[in-house]
């Protein structure tokens, strides 16, 4: 096998129908050796296995089932520590099921390192007629083929970051390929994880660019139009080992004083129904107009709202108020204001500061 595959090599002929199936198979300290001798044109590829063969993988089928698959200790002078796939079809088999679930046995997304791994969509003979660099240029470790985009996140930006833009397009979703708006965004989810535009995501990931976002306008999530339970808005690859460093900006642009932009509108960023809003690593600012409705508003039995890394700086506030009311204070809003009993509200690593609030309102109010 020329020094690939220090546990295992599989040769296969996919277009006969066969069965490949891993049960609680321990494969550990094995080594794939670089060999340097011209007979063998790649080498050191797929410590613990190596896979490969001729024509094409058909992921309609149970071909290939490696769950059972138990990793450790492997090593690779080249690439894939544990494993290495060179197949045309390696893209599907690694999307087929649940993350990735047929191919990376007991490999942890939080926890392993990438390099266990790795594969390229190419042939046996493919792969041995490419150079090295041709290989090391489009190989990928396997994480990047079923957590596609990278951490589930469909990222967003809507100012230029040297050349970049976000545009709205399907398939826009990684931070170098972003979505341009929210909504977008929020869409494109349920297309592309449930088929349809009004499929029903569990759980919905907005990245907030590294280059920022403006918020010109208030945007509402709800579970009727946003089809999720749960939004996150979250710092550039949040969750992942590729994570921007500082927060991610985002700037509410009212325009001007004068704007009616937030007439008949909660909150810049409010959340209705009941449905979960969770903010990471983000610094929200303005464009130095007096706001005149929360920044964030909750409302909804059993609602949660978390900010974990927040900051709130170099806000000027006056709240909604009725002094002709009977009962003035009904009327107040908090600049992240909740309102509702059955709810739950998390805060941890915030800072808040530089608000000047007129009013009598307050930079968090549960009423």
């Amino acid at each position: 096998n020329g020094g690939n595959g220090g546990g295992v090599y599989f040769e296969v002929n996919f277009a006969p129908v066969i069965q490949i199936k891993i049960q609680d198979t321990t494969i550990h300290d094995c080594e794939a050796i670089t060999n340097s001798s011209s007979t063998y044109p790649q080498s050191g590829f797929g410590g613990g296995i190596f896979l490969s063969g001729s024509n094409d993988y058909d992921q309609t089928t149970d071909t290939l089932d490696f769950s059972g698959m138990l990793i450790s200790g492997n090593t690779a002078g080249r690439s894939g520590q544990s494993m290495y796939v060179a197949m045309t079809k390696v893209k599907e088999w690694c999307k087929k099921g649940t993350l990735g679930e047929f191919v990376k046995g007991n490999y942890n997304d939080e926890t392993s390192d990438e390099s266990e791994l790795e594969g390229i969509p190419l042939s046996l003979a493919g792969f041995n007629s490419q150079s090295q660099s041709y290989i090391s240029d489009n190989q990928r470790h396997l994480e990047y083929y079923w957590d596609s985009p990278r951490g589930q996140i469909w990222h967003i930006l809507n100012k230029y970051l040297e050349s970049l833009i976000g545009i709205n397009k399907p398939g826009c979703a990684e931070f170098d390929n972003p979505c341009n708006t929210i909504a977008y965004a929020i869409l494109q989810i349920s297309i592309e994880k449930g088929s349809s535009a009004d499929a029903i995501i569990p759980e919905k990931k907005i990245g907030i660019h590294q280059g920022g976002y403006d918020l010109t306008a208030p945007y509402q999530f709800s579970k009727s139009n946003s089809y999720t339970d749960c939004v996150k808005i979250m710092k550039q690859l949040y969750g992942t080992t590729s994570v921007m460093e500082d927060q991610a900006e985002l700037k509410i642009i009212k325009g001007s004083s004068g704007s009616a932009v937030e007439s008949g509108n909660q909150g810049w960023i409010s959340a209705i129904e009941g449905i979960q809003l969770r903010i990471y690593g983000i610094k929200i600012v303005t464009d130095d107009t007096t706001l005149l409705i929360p920044i964030i508003y909750i409302e909804g039995e059993t609602s949660v709202l978390e900010l974990n890394t927040v900051t709130l700086t170099g806000i000027d506030y006056i709240s909604p108020s009725n002094p002709d009311d009977p009962n003035p204070e009904r009327f107040i809003r908090g600049l992240i204001h909740i309102d509702v009993d059955d709810s739950i509200f998390i805060a941890s690593g915030c800072l808040f500061k530089d608000i000047n609030i007129d009013s009598g309102g307050n930079t968090i109010r549960i009423h």
